[in-house]
């Protein structure tokens, strides 16, 4: 049964997702043809094209904020709404248990925060690095592969960037369960359920935060008597080790307070 709620809920996401992510690789796309060409120096000398360029940039930048704010939202209106408005009865008559609804909508959102996040990347450094050199974006991603094959190639460099993968992945769990936390929560309060979801997200965004600043202390004191390059990139190992610690434990925690009130505080508009 869960691959069939991974399915519909697949199904149901990867069209608006899709368009979003299309339009901003077609403007990026535009975009380093039209700084490779040097097309854009022209500006001084024709109203139109400093006209066009500007309203292509202002196009470009909404669609990656779009994409960068839909990518989060988004899933966390559908968790609303397809659980906590009236189309939760029909989802919780199904013979699915809150696990399973949990994880099927969190694999999926997980998934296209990847997607978003790489295409943004992507778009970002492609359009930089054609605006301020007019080289391309190869030459730059040739040099960022080169550097993360000298940090490999450091004691200790390997491990370090392993634990920096994981560290991105469990950062987007946390970043998932935290808006469904929220909006479990909120639609504890008899009014205004969105608003007090966005409320508690503020808060336990803050919570979560003071206890990283507060659990990171002893690390800054360590950090301080680094002498060395290869200590230096052990101290990093810790430091994301650390963080993937903290980071798994309130993630479990988000995960649970989402499942102990689908399970039993559960209250349908």
């Amino acid at each position: 049964m869960l691959k069939k709620l991974f399915y519909y809920e697949w199904k149901d996401c990867w069209k608006m997702l899709s368009l979003l992510n299309g339009v901003v690789l077609v403007l990026t796309v535009i975009g380093v043809i039209t700084f490779q060409n040097d097309i854009w120096s022209k500006a001084d000398e024709s109203e139109i094209v400093a006209m066009t360029l500007f309203g292509y940039m202002i196009f470009y930048v909404i669609a990656v904020m779009a994409l960068s704010m839909v990518s989060g939202l988004y899933f966390w209106y559908r968790f609303y709404k397809n659980l906590y408005t009236d189309q939760g009865y029909l989802m919780f008559t199904l013979p699915v248990n809150a696990h399973q609804i949990i994880w099927s909508k969190a694999f999926v959102a997980m998934i296209w925060y990847f997607i978003c996040m790489v295409v943004m990347m992507v778009s970002v450094v492609s359009m930089v690095a054609s605006a301020a050199s007019g080289a391309g974006a190869a030459n730059v991603f040739a040099e960022i592969a080169e550097l993360f094959r000298e940090i490999f190639e450091i004691e200790g460099g390997g491990l370090m960037l392993i634990l920096m993968a994981i560290c991105a992945v469990v950062s987007t769990i946390m970043a998932i369960l935290l808006g469904y936390a929220s909006v479990s929560i909120g639609q504890l309060f008899k009014k205004h359920r969105l608003g007090a979801a966005v409320g508690v997200y503020v808060a336990l965004n803050m919570a979560i935060q003071m206890i990283s600043s507060y659990a990171s202390i002893p690390l800054s004191t360590f950090m301080i008597k680094i002498e060395n390059e290869q200590e230096g990139m052990m101290s990093m190992c810790i430091v994301f080790a650390f963080m993937i610690v903290v980071i798994s434990a309130v993630s479990v925690g988000l995960y649970f307070i989402t499942h102990y009130i689908m399970e039993h505080k559960l209250n349908l508009e």
